[in-house]
């Protein structure tokens, strides 16, 4: 278990479904992950980001959120997520150069 999930899209604070995180309390901070991101989700996230965890030189920027009531609202997040994306624990680059686990949706392929 991890107190700590990667968004890179939609659920970010100011993007369009940020509600889904906006009332957990929680703190928020910039930082990366190691893969590729698919502006498409190869069509079938109608058309949302999917990010492709793999090693290569690539980064994907996006946010760290942190929150200890984070675990009671994954199946909320799991629904809105879909099938199209499973949720998978990666290795998250703070910008401390620090690592941490954190819950990341990836494309379910």
């Amino acid at each position: 278990m991890t107190h700590h999930l990667f968004v890179y899209g939609s659920l970010a604070p100011g993007e369009e479904n940020e509600r889904y995180l906006k009332e957990i309390e929680g703190a928020w901070e910039k930082a990366t992950v190691t893969g590729q991101i698919d502006e498409n989700g190869w069509g079938k996230t109608g058309g949302y980001p999917a990010v492709i965890l793999e090693d290569s030189d690539e980064l994907v920027e996006g946010l760290l959120f942190n929150s200890k009531y984070l675990e009671n609202h994954l199946p909320d997040l799991d629904a809105f997520e879909g099938r199209a994306y499973k949720r998978v624990i990666a290795k998250v680059n703070r910008e401390d150069k620090s690592t941490v686990d954190a819950y990341i949706y990836v494309l379910k392929r």
